[in-house]
């Protein structure tokens, strides 16, 4: 995984994604503004197709070489049997934290993307690790995010970035197994590890067999977490070149599409919010007038000062990105937002953990409910503030020597971590199901 993440972000990719680049923006772009010149177009249209469409989904675009190649890596491993092992591997494990082998596939699948990654988990036959795999999919950070890395860390971090991305897809997968642990003790533990006093029989029908788990007459429930019992490990196999190709052309679809129609009207949307007053007049001297995104931005702001990028622009991108996280960038873009190092990485760690675009949400409100998913943005949104303000401070320490930050940053993750086992100590869930809101009712 690790020589993926060189070959996709390291400067090879960034060659071929500079490349589009020029072609897309500076010649193609170039010659849509110089026509929209020549026909004596107001200035706000020009400045329209120049900052917003060429500026701005145009920059977004350009990245499509990394996307396919990154799918094209990733359909290698999968074609070959790769992640399958890796899926048997990591069962013994995913049990300890209240998962199973089926949730590696619905998480490697959010690697992807979140909104057609969450609906798998229906192949996961214990309620419980189902509901816990949905939740923890919108931690694997998706290919729409990638862009925003690439952006930001590369204008930072140079040819070192790929070490930052990498670095981001573990923390991911890290946070994602912490709050497993935790859910599986406080809220939604696995019938597998359930240590209440039950009667388990043994019931044999003509496909399998299975334990059903008995409560008072009153539960129901598969033992199985979706564990294969089959201790043989997937063999290896030759990859099929049109399998790899089917994967990698639809990742470019999907990725130019979402491009085309989400994230181009979003940008016109940022531009006109950006360089129009509430009364809708264009802006000719920012300095003089404040326009409608600025004063949202105003509003929400202070809540992100201690993060490092408490600024309207920077708050009005992170926004953005509940429609398409792609629009960040090009939000960014047409906002001219400026960060320190420490910023980007406490602003790329928020854009890793924080709520889902809106389809994912959708689909994640379908598998486990409204209720549930509601929990689970608030669950995504303090985990990313958290995680995003320890990173600022941790940042601060390694880049200007800030260790008061530091020092304040390890006493929170103390204070975090007592309250999390002061929880756990108090409140153990048996999975007994007769919690009044319990999900397993």
């Amino acid at each position: 995984m690790l020589i993926i993440f060189f070959i996709t972000f390291g400067p090879f990719g960034a060659f071929l994604s500079y490349c589009f680049e020029f072609v897309v923006v500076r010649i193609v772009g170039g010659y849509l503004v110089d026509l929209v010149i020549a026909i004596n177009a107001p200035i706000w249209i020009i400045a329209l197709v120049r900052d917003a469409v060429v500026g701005g989904a145009g920059m977004v675009i350009a990245f499509l070489p990394q996307i396919v190649l990154l799918f094209v890596c990733l359909g290698v491993l999968e074609q070959t049997g790769y992640l399958a092992r890796v899926a048997r591997v990591f069962d013994k494990f995913f049990s300890k934290v209240g998962l199973s082998g089926q949730s590696a596939f619905t998480l490697l699948m959010g690697f992807g993307c979140t909104t057609t990654a969450i609906p798998t988990v229906k192949n996961i036959e214990n309620k419980s690790v189902r509901i816990k795999t949905a939740i923890l999919t919108p931690y694997m950070s998706c290919s729409a995010k990638l862009p925003v890395y690439v952006v930001l860390g590369g204008a930072f971090f140079g040819a070192g970035n790929w070490v930052l991305v990498f670095g981001l897809y573990l923390l991911g997968v890290a946070v994602a197994m912490l709050l497993a642990w935790i859910m599986d003790k406080l809220l939604l533990r696995s019938v597998a590890n359930c240590h209440c006093e039950t009667d388990l029989i043994l019931l044999q029908t003509k496909q399998s067999q299975r334990l059903v788990l008995l409560s008072e007459g009153l539960l129901r429930l598969p033992v199985s977490v979706g564990r294969t019992r089959n201790d043989s490990v997937p063999p290896y196999k030759l990859p099929s070149i049109k399998a790899v190709a089917k994967s990698a052309a639809d990742a470019a679809r999907h990725f130019t599409e979402r491009v085309g129609t989400v994230v181009l009207s979003l940008t016109v949307l940022v531009w006109v919010l950006q360089n129009f007053t509430f009364g809708f007049v264009y802006i000719s001297d920012p300095d003089l007038e404040i326009s409608m995104l600025q004063q949202i931005g105003m509003i929400l702001a202070p809540v992100f000062v201690p993060l490092g990028w408490g600024n309207w622009g920077a708050v009005s991108a992170m926004l953005c990105g509940l429609v398409a996280k792609e629009a960040i960038v090009s939000c960014l873009g047409v906002l001219s937002v400026s960060f320190t190092p420490e910023a980007v990485v406490s602003f790329l760690v928020f854009v890793l953990l924080s709520i889902p675009c809106i389809a994912a949400i959708v689909s994640l409100r379908r598998q486990v409910g409204k209720q549930l998913a509601w929990v689970a943005m608030g669950i995504q949104f303090a985990a990313a503030y958290l995680f995003s303000f320890l990173s600022y401070k941790i940042a601060c320490a390694a880049f200007n020597g800030d260790f008061a930050g530091l020092l304040f940053a390890a006493f929170i993750i103390l204070l975090v971590t007592v309250a999390v086992f002061m929880l756990i100590t108090r409140h153990k869930c048996t999975n007994c199901g007769k919690c009044k809101n319990s999900p397993l009712r």
